[in-house]
């Protein structure tokens, strides 16, 4: 009798027992760590999922390391590699390195300043820069005092009708004030400013053609 009674009693027993799930079953997030031996705490690794729909994207691989070309002149924006040969030629002309530690036109980037400014500048500007240093190609030392020898004639309030002419007489000014207003300039001797683009017009300087 109390045999029968042990065997009706025994499902009803184990329906309140809780079953235990296998360790595979548990979520990840309740499965506990294992601290590896020598009592150091396991490092965390970060997973970064790919967002959906790129997951066969290539991957772009970036070289951030700088070339050693880079900085380097890569040509002239506006004018053609002759005319740009001409300016830097014109630059050295009309304003060289000076013996007190004045740079000179070409030491101040005078020509990629012009040849960025002439790139911004409106088109008759652009067309008379143009047009001059088309009419001094092949400019150098030898015949730099024929060619610009406009530059030598009397100044008047209307400029010159010859192309070159007129050319050259701008070009004189840009030049000039493109040199004294650069960095090279104001960290020269020459600038008497200590690095600060002086306020007068004291220490200029404009070399001679003769």
């Amino acid at each position: 009798m109390k045999r029968r009674r042990f065997l009706q009693a025994a499902p009803v027993a184990a329906a309140f027992v809780p079953q235990q799930q296998p360790a595979s079953a548990q979520p990840p997030a309740q499965q506990q760590q294992q601290r590896p031996q020598g009592g150091q705490p396991p490092q965390s690794q970060q997973v970064i999922q790919p967002p959906p729909g790129v997951a066969n994207a290539p991957i772009v691989h970036l070289d951030t390391v700088m070339p050693e070309e880079a900085g380097t002149a890569v040509g002239p924006k506006f004018f053609t590699a002759t005319q740009f040969a001409t300016l830097k030629k014109l630059c050295a002309i009309l304003m060289p390195a000076g013996a007190n530690g004045a740079p000179g036109a070409v030491d101040a980037q005078v020509p990629e300043f012009l040849d960025f400014l002439l790139s911004q500048s409106p088109a008759d500007r652009q067309q008379m820069y143009r047009a001059g240093l088309d009419g001094l190609k092949g400019l150098d030392d030898s015949n730099a005092a024929k060619m610009l020898a406009p530059l030598k004639q009397t100044w008047t309030y209307d400029p010159p009708k010859d192309p070159v002419a007129k050319f050259l007489r701008q070009a004189k000014l840009d030049v000039r004030q493109a040199t004294l207003n650069s960095r090279e300039w104001a960290k020269s001797p020459a600038s008497g400013g200590g690095g600060r683009r002086a306020a007068t017009g004291a220490g200029l300087y404009w070399n001679t053609l003769d």
